[in-house]
């Protein structure tokens, strides 16, 4: 049997820096960052999520979608 403890505090402590609206400068980074994947990666992944969808190929959607996810959530975390 295998037991994996996943300590999630940091996770919350970024998640509530969004609440801190005095801190407006991050909304200007967060939205920068956000735009850079657009431009970069997020039209690639699309594609193939959309060729994946046609050929009914769910692997290649599934990664497609998978990996926007983790660009999206290493942009702002």
């Amino acid at each position: 049997m295998t037991f994996a403890w996943c300590d999630l505090t940091h996770f919350y402590g970024e998640l509530m820096k969004f609440g801190d609206y005095k801190n407006w400068e991050q909304y200007i980074e967060i939205a920068f960052r956000s735009g850079g994947v657009c431009i970069e990666d997020m039209w690639v992944e699309l594609e193939v999520y959309r060729v994946g969808r046609e050929s009914y190929d769910g692997y290649a959607a599934g990664a497609a979608v998978g990996h926007l996810l983790s660009l999206f959530l290493d942009t702002m975390f």
